[in-house]
């Protein structure tokens, strides 16, 4: 994996080779592979995953004549170098690149027919005949652009910044996926087959099961560690439990805050199934990031860059690990129809919606995917692209990647029962929830809406005015679109042709589809009886007669279900309508618009006969259990039951379970769970009916983001579900005998009805009571929540005001690491009322005396640990190593730093602050020198091609260390930070370790929850011991 350039010509190509080069250190390294040619060069910074001693590129063939520059990997290379040499071809070394050289010496253009990978992009030269052949990947999955300049010389690159510094090139293009060129001219290899052929459930499953198996174990066959982006969700933890499974070193990383939807449902599968975690908050500073981010990712499309701010965060943590390999679940929404939208396709051509998403894939989330990693030098695989696998997905019947019963869709249908013989249910039938928004980021739902600390970020920001023209020609609607194209077109982006085409999204599905009626997806909490009047208007054909079609979909929180309509997943949602009372008055916010349950049909019921509740005190005596936290069932009771009751949350579908295991003594349900257990044994012991005489329950609300088209319809949504809770009142035996139909599995089928019949509103409308009733509950619950507006909830913490204090932006250089740990070594310093301990290093170099430099920085931390220990309420102990061995090892004057450190320990312990020498701390290990060096000496020949971090220590041993040959000493280094690593972490357990450098160093530091500063000032990171006066 790497970056590439291949230029052709005769105008200055050697020269401007290198500056393309420059561009894009970030995809490998800065270390550039070029061959240069009488007329062209050809090379590569190459991040090494194959083959990682001899893959230095270009690659070429026995008698040089044929070269080849790659970007990714081929996965059927051994195989196809086996029949190469079979056919009389010699290979120099195991690179996959060095087979694309001899394969086209074969085969020519037919080679592109022969190789087994989701993501490549090659350039190969000809010197025989001067033939120039590239080609890419049949989804765009690697990126690949052309261009000519004025003097008509032929540029190829890897990124579209690699070609726009030229003032020479006016228009860059993309080289389009599926693709190879040769002889000036481009010819489609690849096109998808579209088609509702297999529609045989079992033999798909069958079928999936093999070939997903088999393209991850394509993907982890490698001696290298894999990282896997596990949010939780069904795509990720599939992709996660096969690749456990086919390789012994397999880490998820999780990204999210405690109480967010995907950090539980990660973190649960991470310890149910024993999955060696990495836990990393989405903490961002997006002000900061944003420009960067546009920078890396070249694109101005709102709904990509807000998206990106996740992976940005999970690709930095996987270059933290060491982690060079990451396995992603992208592309099995598109491909198996995994977005509520799909569910407004007839299903004859949601395959066309597929392809459609599919294709847009390359330019947008694909897009992303490669910028984010590949800026941390970390190469993401996507199994879900494997060919076998898209081939079967788009022969797959629309009817089983959307099911279909009685209303109520299941999105990605087939590929979640194919999860369900891997995974738990609880992952296999998920709710979907984008990336960002279930890690708890409030990178907003709706762009329009200009929602979300994304867009907040960017309207803070100097609005200035675009290049006359393009605002027109880019068809763009809000303030943040025009930020986003102004620093696009900074940049020299707007050279990339087509860029002006807007990305089709999953917004667009409804264009495949015309009908006279108007189809509206119900987001719901989930499938209950409690809902019945709106299930009898479909069935009855009340909906039809006002031409609307409707589907529903349930979500299994009412967060996500609100979730679903900002971000225009669903129309309407039905569920707690506490939406509707946000205070905010920017952005995004819900509506109600109209009232279904009117009452609260709470009870609370037990399986113990022991249990007696009188009075609303007597529950403080039991363990009680309620729904999902931010349930309106769950708001209630807090808000009702005395403050000392023990009172848990739980997923409402495991609530009875939980009751039948005796982990709780009474659950609060709602009629339809609590008389089936009546029926066998159990006992209701109170009804919350009666405390509040009008209370709204559940209702219907929108987002004001929804678009007109919806909109209109909303009123005769509403009048026939009116219409149905009539009929049902007046015609309660056929009611009844439907209710039954559509609920078989209860078996107080009457009695549930009857209750019900108390609880439905007969007008629809809003009672102002009733909301009222609501509102004063959530306002007493969740103050903060209804002014803030984070529609996907995270716990609050003890620890949040300290981690505040620790990422304060005036301080901070980068985020923690192993911030979830640095979380639980707080709450443990406060309820235990001990000291936060934070230890870290005081280097030595060429420095005699203390300076103005070591006076601000000491100052400058004194005046962070204050902050720290003001939110803490109490101390914080700061252990300081003063590094005199590792001054040695760099081969500085011991009687300058001696006396430098000497003077840096008294002014250090003069502010408060320990501190202790390494050198002691080496003698009580027994590491010593000697050890360093026969540690060096064990190491193999290649070792150090293997060490990602190689090339920085190269680079800041040739400043820093004493001596002829700086990479020596950069691997000396290197081995006695390893060395010292676990004895580190040993000990200081416990404690957390703070760096004035950022994390790209971090697998060179104790695995401690660490923190990363500046020393003087906010901006500078020179170490005070290397900065020297003048």
């Amino acid at each position: 994996m790497c970056g590439i350039v291949g230029i052709f010509g005769n105008n200055n190509s050697k020269d401007r080779a290198v500056k393309s080069l420059e561009k894009i250190t970030h995809r490998g390294s800065n270390v550039f592979e070029l061959e240069y040619f009488e007329n062209g060069a050809l090379g590569a910074n190459r991040l090494a995953i194959v083959d990682r001693e001899n893959g230095k590129q270009p690659k070429f063939n026995e008698d040089k004549t044929v070269f080849a520059a790659q970007n990714g990997e081929i996965f059927n290379y051994k195989e196809l170098k086996k029949e190469l040499e079979a056919k009389g071809h010699k290979f120099a070394t195991d690179s996959d690149t060095e087979v694309l050289a001899h394969l086209y010496e074969e085969y020519g253009a037919e080679m592109v027919k022969k190789l087994d990978s989701e993501m490549f992009a090659f350039v190969i030269y000809d010197k025989n005949n001067g033939t120039i052949f590239a080609a890419r990947d049949p989804f765009g999955v690697k990126p690949l652009y052309y261009a000519y300049d004025e003097s008509g010389q032929l540029y190829f690159a890897s990124e579209v910044k690699q070609l726009s510094l030229f003032s020479d090139i006016e228009t860059i293009n993309i080289f389009p996926p599926g693709s190879y060129f040769i002889n000036g001219k481009f010819k489609k290899y690849f096109n998808l087959e579209v088609s509702n052929e297999l529609k045989n459930e079992n033999e798909i499953v069958g079928l999936l099961e093999k070939n997903l198996v088999e393209a991850v174990r394509k993907r982890v066959d490698t001696d290298l560690p894999i990282g896997v982006l596990l949010s939780g969700g069904v795509d990720s933890s599939l992709i996660m439990e096969i690749a456990v499974r086919l390789h012994p070193d397999v880490t998820a990383i999780i990204l999210g805050y405690p109480g967010s939807s995907d950090y539980e449902f990660a973190l649960r599968l991470c310890k149910d199934r024993k999955y060696k975690y990495h836990i990393v908050r989405p903490d961002i500073d997006f002000g900061k990031e944003l420009d960067d981010l546009i920078y890396h990712l070249e694109t101005y499309e709102p709904n990509i860059i807000h998206q990106s701010f996740s992976l940005e965060i999970c690709a930095r943590e996987a270059q933290r690990l060491g982690l060079k390999v990451v396995l992603v679940g992208d592309g099995s929404d598109e491909l198996f129809a995994g977005y509520n939208e799909f569910g407004t396709l007839p299903d004859e051509i949601i395959n066309e919606g597929c392809l459609m998403l599919t294709n847009s894939l390359t330019n947008g989330h694909l897009q992303r995917v490669d910028r984010l990693t590949m800026k941390h030098t970390v190469e993401a695989r996507a199994p879900f692209f494997d060919r076998k696998v898209t081939d079967i997905a788009f022969k797959i019947d629309g009817k089983l990647k959307v099911k279909r019963e009685n209303h109520q869709i299941t999105t990605k249908y087939i590929l979640r029962k194919v999860a369900a013989n891997f995974l738990p249910e609880y992952i296999a039938w998920r709710y979907k929830v984008p990336f960002s928004n279930g890690a708890g980021m409030n990178v907003g739902n709706n762009f329009k809406a200009q929602d979300g600390e994304v867009a907040k970020a960017a309207l803070s920001k100097p609005q200035l005015t675009l290049r006359k023209g393009l605002y027109e020609k880019y068809a763009l609607s809000t303030d943040i679109e025009q930020y986003y194209l102004r620093k696009f077109d900074e940049f020299g982006f707007t050279k990339l042709a087509g860029s002006e085409k807007r990305l089709i999204v999953k917004d667009n599905l409804s264009t495949l589809h015309k009908s006279n009626k108007q189809r509206l997806l119900v987001a719901e909490f989930d499938r209950l009886a409690l809902y019945f009047p709106v299930y009898f208007a479909s069935e009855k054909g009340i909906f039809d007669l006002h031409n609307l079609d409707i589907d529903y979909i349930a979500t299994g929180g009412d967060d996500k279900t609100y979730a679903s309509l900002v971000n225009n997943s669903a129309h309407i949602g039905l569920s707690d309508p506490m939406f509707s009372m946000f205070e905010n008055t920017e952005g995004t916010n819900g509506e109600i618009i109209g009232e279904l349950v009117e009452n609260i049909p709470g009870v609370a019921v037990t399986l113990d006969p022991n249990v007696k509740i009188s009075t609303l005190d007597d529950f403080k005596k039991y363990r009680v259990g309620t729904f999902e936290m931010y349930s309106t069932m769950h708001g209630v009771m807090k808000y009702l039951l005395p403050q000392e009751t023990e009172l848990a949350a739980f997923e409402h579908k495991t609530l009875i379970e939980k009751l039948t295991h005796r982990d709780i003594d009474i659950a609060v349900v709602l009629p339809e769970q609590a008389y089936e257990l009546e029926s066998i044994g159990g006992k209701v012991v109170f009804d919350f009916n009666a405390e509040f005489p009008n209370f709204l329950f559940s209702g219907f609300t929108i987002s004001n983001v929804l678009e007109e088209k919806y909109r209109k319809h909303l009123k005769s949504f509403v009048v026939a579900v009116r219409e149905a809770v009539r009929y049902i009142g007046k015609n309660k035996a056929e009611a009844l005998q439907e209710f039954s139909k559509l609920f078989p599995e209860l078996k107080e089928k009457e009695k549930v009805f009857n209750a019900y019949l108390n609880f439905w509103s007969t007008t629809i409308k809003v009672d102002k009571e009733g909301y009222k009733n609501a509102c004063d509950i959530w306002k007493k619950n969740y103050p903060e929540l209804l002014k803030e507006y984070v529609p996907y909830f995270k716990k609050a913490s003890l620890a949040d005001p300290v981690i505040e204090k620790i990422n304060a932006r005036e301080y901070r250089r980068d985020f923690p690491f192993l911030e979830d740990v640095l979380e639980k070594n707080i709450i443990e310093s406060i309820e235990a009322k001990k000291p936060l301990r934070l230890v870290g290093f005081w280097g030595g170099g060429k420095k005699s005396a203390v300076d103005e430099h070591d006076e601000k920085t000491i100052n400058y931390f004194k005046n962070y640990i204050e902050s720290i220990a003001n939110a803490l309420a109490h101390r914080v102990v700061v252990t300081w190593i003063l590094s005199d061995a590792h001054a040695k090892n760099n081969g500085y004057q011991e009687d300058d730093y001696t006396k430098y450190l000497e003077e840096i320990k008294n002014k250090l312990e003069a502010g408060g602050f320990k501190a202790i020498y390494l050198s002691e701390l080496w003698k009580k290990w027994n590491l010593t020198s000697q050890a360093i060096q026969e540690e060096l000496d064990k190491q193999p020949n290649d070792w150090w091609n293997k060490v990602s971090i190689a090339v920085s220590l190269e680079k800041q041993a040739q400043k820093r260390f004493v001596g002829e040959d700086f990479r020596l000493g950069a691997q000396r280094y290197y081995i006695m930070r390893k060395l010292e690593k676990p004895l580190l972490e040993a000990e200081f357990s416990g404690c957390v370790f703070f760096s004035f450098n950022d994390g790209q160093t971090q697998s060179l530091l104790p695995t401690l929850p660490s923190i990363y500063i500046y020393s003087e000032e906010r901006g500078i990171s020179d170490t005070p011991w290397f900065n020297i006066n003048n």
